[in-house]
């Protein structure tokens, strides 16, 4: 794949939209292509701040009326041509709802409306934001089921695989009594960074643990994550509920080991708490 139907389909890429075939290809092109991988910061980074500055407003009730009839009247014009729902042979974009394109469109509109308007926010609330496309990436990486690079492998394995690969040192997590099996690992991203994905299987349970060094623009630390739920082995474990899981998010050295699964958060955290890393 080129960067072609790369940065084409990238608000769909952004938003989950195209298949699940799509979104593996879109991954690996941007793993391994520094132009693409920037073309995805800067978009993830507009899309954030523009939601940051338009939560608090509200499109006056006569033009939200008509744009919810345009929208039920018309295809959604996705540039060049396009529309979202319009069958293609390589790539399937799912056609947004109107009550899910409404406060897209609105936000749009109102942004041209308004132009250099600028709204301000607590620094609590954008610290939050900063880091919450981090946690709905982690479960992004859990609840699609990719396929592992490399299956059922020894952890010396796993982090030979990834030597070369990213920038810091993959090495699996033990997890003592929990008996966690390691079915696989995963080159993928986590925002524009590169980031490894090691699968689990805990008591016919799956589990993900994706390892990624943070970006240097966002601190994890209480002022973005919130106050630690728990310590252990002199670490901090933080928590964040995201699409009905929990993810909770630890670092080791400098590098974050966030755990997501198929488990209730109790669960989650003994095996996050019995987690080492040697």
């Amino acid at each position: 794949m080129n960067c072609t139907p790369f940065r084409s389909y990238l608000d769909a890429f952004l938003d989950g939209e195209v298949d699940p075939t799509t979104q593996i290809e879109f991954e690996r092109h941007v793993a391994s292509c520094a132009h693409c991988q920037e073309e995805l910061h800067v978009a993830r980074t507009l899309k954030r701040e523009t939601k940051l500055a338009l939560s608090n407003e509200r499109a006056p009730d006569g033009l939200r009326q008509r744009i919810e009839a345009s929208l039920a009247a018309a295809p959604i014009p996705i540039g060049e041509g396009r529309y979202l729902g319009e069958r293609r042979p390589l790539i399937r974009v799912t056609t947004l709802p109107a009550r899910y394109a409404l406060p897209v469109a609105a936000a749009a509109i109102f942004t041209m409306v308004m132009g250099g308007f600028y709204v301000r926010k607590s620094n609590s609330a954008a610290a939050e934001a900063s880091v919450m496309p981090i946690f709905q990436d982690v479960v992004r990486l859990h609840s699609s089921q990719l396929p592992s690079d490399v299956q059922n492998p020894r952890q010396d394995q796993v982090v030979s695989y990834f030597r070369g690969k990213v920038e810091f040192p993959v090495r699996p997590a033990d997890f003592g009594p929990e008996h966690a099996q390691l079915l696989g690992a995963r080159l993928s991203n986590v925002g524009a960074r590169r980031a490894a994905a090691l699968y689990y299987e805990v008591g016919g349970r799956r589990m993900t643990v994706v390892v990624f060094a943070p970006p240097t623009t966002v601190t994890f630390d209480e002022s973005t994550l919130g106050h630690p739920i728990f310590r252990s082995h002199g670490r901090s474990f933080f928590r964040q509920r995201v699409d009905g899981y929990s993810v909770h998010m630890m670092q080791h050295e400098g590098v974050t080991y966030a755990l997501t699964g198929d488990m209730d958060e109790s669960r989650l955290q003994h095996l996050a708490e019995a987690a080492h890393v040697y």
